[in-house]
């Protein structure tokens, strides 16, 4: 879990590459083999596309906003036709192609379609929340009614689904903000969203930074209790020598 979080500030440097490097430099000291962490990143990255597209569509049906509203409809459809296109070997006559043109060698997902639902369930869970703790955010500075909160949470995923695939832009900076204010201005003043939407980036900026200052002093006050502890029992299990004057020099 600490290597996951130490790579995070890879996404900060123009190209995501490094998030990447990271990742497999981080793990590789846990014994994690290059290839199983790329795969496993590349199933992450799949995994966070598909669950903000699920939540995008997902809006249309609650929100209360006419420019999306419209939309509930065709949302349906395309969400049942997501639920299809999950399945591991329907994933993968989408992605092979695409890795041929990159010179890539196409890929055999290691997954059940029991584990993609899941993994989407668990990313579209994680997107809800960040929808939540969005509004809660916006809350504090302009007020929006509750019922904009799948709104919300589509907007966000949208923004920051967009803001990875503009690899050139360090964490989607730039990016994730412009796709922010254009969804938030509906629902309030332009100058606010504009407001909100840079304010976001610091809260998660600041968000992310900090957690990985706090992983990385739990993970250290981990190492030393370990350490700690496997010393002291060195100093358990080592018997004491028996000095020339001791029972066994009189024997």
């Amino acid at each position: 879990l600490a290597a996951w979080f130490y790579s995070l500030p890879g996404k900060y440097v123009p190209g995501k590459v490094f998030l990447l490097v990271g990742r497999v430099h981080f793990y590789r000291r846990k014994q994690q083999s290059a290839v199983n962490v790329s795969m496993c990143f590349a199933m992450e990255t799949i995994g966070i596309l598909l669950a903000s597209i699920f939540v995008l569509l997902i809006a249309p049906l609650f929100a209360d906003v006419p420019l999306v509203a419209r939309y509930r409809w065709p949302g349906v459809i395309l969400l049942a036709l997501l639920v299809v296109a999950i399945r591991p070997q329907h994933l993968e006559l989408l992605a092979n192609p695409l890795l041929r043109l990159a010179g890539r060698s196409p890929i055999a997902l290691p997954l059940r379609y029991r584990d993609t639902v899941a993994m989407v369930a668990m990313f579209t869970a994680n997107w809800t929340l960040l929808g939540l703790g969005f509004l809660l955010f916006i809350n504090a500075i302009y007020p929006v009614h509750a019922r904009y909160f799948m709104y919300l949470a589509g907007a966000f995923a949208l923004s920051n689904t967009i803001g990875i695939l503009a690899l050139l832009a360090p964490a989607g900076l730039g990016v994730r903000e412009a796709i922010l204010v254009l969804a938030l201005s509906p629902i309030m003043p332009h100058a606010i969203a504009i407001v909100v939407a840079l304010a976001a980036r610091l809260w998660m900026t600041v968000g992310e930074l900090v957690t990985v200052g706090v992983v990385a002093l739990l993970s250290q006050a981990e190492w030393r209790e370990i350490h700690q502890g496997g010393r002291n029992a060195d100093i358990g299990t080592s018997k004491p020598e028996s000095s020339p004057g001791g029972p066994s020099a009189m024997v």
